[in-house]
C-alpha cells in the first residue's frame, strides 16, 4: 500500500492515499475512506479523505478527540472513529474537493491546496462552523474602511444596473459589517436587510438606524419565499467554508434577473507573485483562519459563471501591492503601510467628482488580472 506524504511542517503532517491502491483498502464496510493523520494543536479541525476517483476532502466531517490515529499513519475510518459516516449524500456532493499535487503553500499550521474540482485554492484544515462563529462574533471592521469606498461602489452598482437611484428596490446584504454600505444604499432609496454575525458591528450599525440580523447569512431567518432585487456579497466568499452551497443560497434569494454585487480578494495576482519572487517573502495574503478560499481573476470569472451568473460589469480595487515594487516595502517596514494607504486615498479622492473615469481605470486593470480585489456586478441567469 503506497502512501504519499504531501507536506510537513512543525505542526501538521498530511497523508493521502494513492487512488490506484483503493481496491486494496476497505474496512467496516466503508470503502476507500481514510482519516488524515493528526495535528495535536488543533485535533478538532480535521476531516476525512475519500479516495475515489481522486483525492477528496470532506471539510464538514468531524474529528473526535482520542480517535486511534497518529502522525505518520493512515487508517481506514469506521464508525468507531466518529468520522465520515454521518455526512449525507447531498452534503457530500456540495462539500467535496479534489486535491491533486503538492500544496503550493504551507505554514501557520495550515496547508493550501489548489482544488481542481472547484477551480480555486483552499486552506486545510478547515475550522469548524462553531470556531468560525466564535471568531466572527468578536470581529470589528478595520478603521481604514472609508465611506468613499461605499459611495463609489454604490455608484458602480447603480450604473451597472442602469439606474440613478435604487428607489423601491429590495436589497439584501449577506455580510453587512457595520452597515456602512447598506446605509449608502438606503440613502439611494433601497429597502435594506442585512445579516452580520458580529455583535459589535450590529451595535455600530444601530447608531445609524440600521437593525441588522445578528447572525451569519441564514435564509431560514427570512420570510418564506422572500426574494430580493439586489444582493450584496462584499468580501465574504473568502471566509465561508462552503462557497458553492453559499452561492446557491444567495441565488435562491434573488428574483429572476436579479443583481449580485460581488467582491473577493484577487489573490496570487501577478504583482503579488512578482514581489514574492523578488523578496523571498512569505505569502502574507494567505491568512487562515480568516481567509479559507482564494481566487485570482480568471478563477473568479469561472466561479460566478458556473454558479449561474452573467458578468455585467467588472473592475479592480486599487492595486495596493504595487507600492511593494516601488520602494515602499510595507511588508518589511510596517510603518510605511499607513503612508501607502493615504496615497491610495489621495488618488481616489481626486476622482470624487468623476467616478466614471475612476471606474474605467479600474476596469482596465482587471482586464489584465491586476488589482487587490475583483469587483463585479452580476446578473442571475434564468
Amino acid at each position: 500500500m503506497e502512501i504519499r506524504d504531501m507536506s510537513t511542517n512543525d505542526d501538521i503532517r498530511l497523508l493521502l492515499c494513492d487512488p490506484a491502491t483503493l481496491g486494496e483498502m476497505t474496512a467496516d464496510g466503508v470503502h476507500g475512506r481514510f482519516a488524515l493523520a493528526g495535528c495535536v494543536h488543533n485535533p478538532d479541525m480535521f476531516g476525512a479523505v475519500e479516495a475515489a476517483p481522486g483525492l477528496y476532502l470532506l471539510p464538514e466531517t468531524g474529528w473526535r478527540e482520542g480517535a486511534a490515529l497518529c502522525v505518520g499513519e493512515a487508517r481506514p475510518v469506521g464508525d468507531d472513529a466518529g468520522l465520515g459516516t454521518t455526512v449525507s449524500a447531498t452534503q457530500k456532493g456540495a462539500l467535496r474537493h479534489r486535491l491533486e499535487g503538492a500544496p503550493c503553500w504551507k505554514g501557520k499550521g495550515y496547508l493550501l491546496f489548489f482544488d481542481t474540482a472547484n477551480d480555486y485554492r483552499i486552506i486545510f484544515p478547515r475550522p469548524t462552523r462553531e470556531k468560525l462563529a466564535e471568531h466572527y462574533r468578536a470581529f470589528e471592521s478595520s478603521p481604514s474602511l472609508r465611506n468613499f469606498n461605499f459611495e463609489y461602489h454604490a455608484f458602480v452598482l447603480c450604473r451597472a444596473i442602469g439606474r440613478e437611484t435604487l428607489d423601491g428596490l429590495d436589497v439584501l446584504d449577506v455580510a453587512s459589517g457595520n452597515g456602512s454600505f447598506l446605509s449608502v444604499l438606503r440613502g439611494k432609496g433601497a429597502h435594506v436587510t442585512g445579516f452580520e454575525p458580529s455583535e459589535s458591528e450590529c451595535r455600530e450599525a444601530a447608531k445609524s438606524g440600521l437593525e441588522l440580523i445578528n447572525a451569519p447569512f441564514t435564509p431560514a431567518m427570512l420570510p418564506e419565499g422572500r426574494q430580493y432585487d439586489v444582493v450584496i456579497a462584499g468580501n465574504i466568499f473568502e471566509h465561508v467554508p462552503d462557497p458553492v452551497p453559499f452561492m446557491e443560497r444567495i441565488r435562491a434569494r434573488l428574483k429572476p434577473g436579479g443583481w449580485l454585487f460581488f467582491q473577493i480578494p484577487n489573490d496570487f495576482n501577478a504583482i503579488q507573485m512578482k514581489y514574492l519572487e523578488r523578496s523571498g517573502s512569505d505569502a502574507w495574503f494567505v491568512a487562515p483562519p480568516d481567509h479559507l478560499n482564494y481566487w485570482d481573476v480568471p478563477q473568479a470569472r469561472r466561479f460566478v459563471d458556473a454558479q449561474g451568473f452573467d458578468v455585467v460589469h467588472e473592475e479592480a480595487q486599487f492595486p495596493i501591492e504595487m507600492f511593494l515594487l516601488m520602494g515602499m516595502d510595507y511588508r518589511k517596514q510596517p510603518e510605511l503601510g499607513r503612508q501607502a494607504h493615504l496615497m491610495r486615498c489621495a488618488f481616489e479622492d481626486s476622482f470624487a467628482d468623476d467616478m466614471g473615469t475612476l471606474s474605467r481605470f479600474y476596469a482596465s486593470l482587471i482586464g489584465g488580472g491586476f488589482g487587490r480585489d475583483y469587483v463585479a456586478v452580476l446578473r442571475k441567469r434564468p
